[in-house]
């Protein structure tokens, strides 16, 4: 009996840690990137995967995107299921999002799902100078 009730709650508990990601964000335009400060140095993200529970009327989704870096953390917030996420800095960036319910007639949240981190690599890309017509550092 013992051996069946432990092989039931591995089942359920194994299976729910197993598909606990509700969220899944993917990335658009490659995970390697040039770092800079113009509209091409940017990644584009979306979530991919539909909302884990069903949007009430009542209800909005609010997302907070986060972008991790060694020279610091970003975050935003957004009604929209997608992000173009600057990178400035050379290096490695995690991003991922959580999205909140929220109910519009008290504007509180009341569940919150994370998603999958999307690792993105931010290279030191030479441009060609506009001026000379020579390369220079990004």
């Amino acid at each position: 009996m013992r051996t069946v009730l432990l092989l039931i709650c591995m089942i359920v508990f194994g299976a729910s840690d197993a598909f606990g990601q509700f969220l899944q964000i993917e990335l658009m335009n490659g995970p390697n990137l040039c770092c800079g400060y113009k509209d091409a140095n940017q990644a584009c993200i979306h979530i991919k995967s539909a909302p884990p529970l069903t949007v009430a009327p009542s209800t909005a989704l609010v997302y907070t995107w986060y972008a991790k870096h060694e020279n610091g953390l970003k975050t935003w917030h957004t009604t929209f299921p997608m992000r173009w996420v600057p990178l400035p800095w050379d290096g490695p960036y995690e991003v991922w999002v959580v999205m909140q319910y929220v109910d519009t007639r008290t504007r509180y949240a009341f569940a919150a799902f994370k998603s999958n981190a999307v690792m993105i690599q931010a290279h030191n890309c030479p441009t060609p100078n506009s001026d000379t017509g020579k390369e220079v550092g990004g």
